[in-house]
């Protein structure tokens, strides 16, 4: 296994881990919406696994995906480059200024009501779940910019 095939790999790994556990929390997110002593416990879990999951895999998405531009002699300036970058940090700056923010609110919450979903905070845990929709459809942008290769 090459260098360039190595970082592929753990770039591809990193794209999983974050496009699969995000679609796995908006889904079940979604239907445990309408069942407040199924959500609480299920946003507890959810917001701490993607609080580390998520910004990891961020990490390592812009880690291997710099190394590989070296490796390869790729410019930054091409175009599918630079679509990726730019959708990953404002995927990166919505988990952690709109979704992390909102689901730690909302974690306080949910611990101060005992574990259940307040009516009160019906609103907070739809504003999360559409903040999750966003994020989620600009990583899927970001894979399909991936493959596709835009003025590539």
């Amino acid at each position: 296994m090459s260098w360039y095939e190595l970082l592929k790999t753990l770039h591809v790994l990193a794209m999983g881990v974050w496009l699969g556990s995000g679609i796995a929390i908006l889904v079940m997110g979604t239907r445990a919406r309408n069942a407040p002593a199924v959500f609480g416990p299920f946003a507890l879990n959810a917001g701490w696994w993607a609080g580390r999951a998520h910004p990891a895999s961020g990490v390592v998405l812009l880690l291997t995906g710099f190394a590989m531009l070296a490796d390869a002699d790729i410019s930054i300036g091409e175009t599918w480059v630079l679509i990726a970058i730019i959708g990953l940090v404002v995927a990166m700056g919505i988990g952690g200024a709109l979704i992390g923010r909102t689901s730690d609110q909302l974690s306080k919450n949910i611990e101060a009501n005992g574990g259940v979903l307040a009516e009160e905070d019906k609103s907070l845990a739809d504003q999360l779940l559409l903040y999750s929709r966003i994020e989620l459809a600009i990583v899927v942008l970001v894979v399909a910019d991936m493959v596709a290769k835009p003025g590539g």
